[in-house]
C-alpha cells in the first residue's frame, strides 16, 4: 500500500519505484494476502528499497523552457527483462543556436505482466509504442503553448526498429498490432 500513496503523474520518481513495484508483483505472484506478514527475505528486500529511496527529494526548476524560443522534444524508449518505459526530455534552442540543458518532462514505465508472456524484444517494441503514445499526448498539451520545432526519437532496439520499418512483413499478430499503432501515432 506504500507504493499507492505516491502521487507522481509525470513519472519523475519512476527509477526509485521500479524495485518496489517488482517486489509487490512478486508478492502477488506467490499469493500473499493484503494483511499477511512478509517473510524475512521479503522484509529485508523491502527494507533495502526503502533505504535506497531514503529521504529523496526532487528539486523542480521553476522555469524549464522559454515559451518563445524554439523547443525540441527528445523521446527515449527502453526495456529490460522486467519492465519497459519511456522518457521525454524538453530542450530550448538558444538564440545563438546552441542547445540548453535538457529537462525531464514526463516518463512512463510498466512492469511486464505477471504471466511473463513478453520477452525483452517485445518489451522494446511495446516501449516504443508507449513512448509514441506519451509523445502524442505531450504534443497535444503543448500546442499553442510552446514552439516545438523538432521531435527526436531514440531507441537501441534494432529488432523493434526493423519491425517498425517493415510494417507489412510481420506475421505475428502481437508485433503487427503494435507496429500499426506506432505508425498511427507518428
Amino acid at each position: 500500500s506504500e507504493i499507492a500513496k505516491i502521487y507522481d503523474p509525470l513519472g519523475w520518481s519512476l527509477p526509485l519505484l521500479i524495485d518496489a513495484k517488482l517486489i509487490a508483483q512478486g508478492l502477488w505472484k506467490v499469493g500473499l494476502k493484503w494483511k499477511q506478514q512478509l517473510s524475512t527475505v521479503d522484509s529485508k528486500q523491502w527494507a533495502e528499497v526503502v533505504e535506497n529511496i531514503g529521504d529523496y527529494t526532487l528539486n523542480l526548476p521553476r522555469l524549464v523552457v522559454d515559451r518563445k524560443s524554439p523547443t525540441v522534444l527528445h523521446l527515449f524508449t527502453d526495456a529490460s527483462k522486467s519492465a519497459y518505459g519511456c522518457a521525454i526530455y524538453i530542450q530550448n534552442i538558444l538564440p545563438d543556436g546552441k542547445l540548453a540543458v535538457p529537462q525531464l518532462l514526463i516518463a512512463k514505465s510498466r512492469l511486464y505482466p505477471a504471466s511473463g508472456n513478453i520477452d525483452v524484444s517485445r518489451g522494446e517494441l511495446v516501449a516504443i509504442y508507449i513512448g509514441t503514445e506519451v509523445l502524442l499526448f505531450t504534443l497535444k498539451q503543448l500546442i499553442g503553448v510552446l514552439n516545438v520545432t523538432k521531435v527526436c526519437i531514440y531507441s537501441d532496439a534494432e529488432i523493434a526498429l526493423c519491425q517498425i520499418a517493415k510494417l507489412k512483413t510481420s506475421t505475428e499478430i502481437f508485433v503487427r498490432n503494435r507496429v500499426v499503432k506506432v505508425w498511427r501515432n507518428l
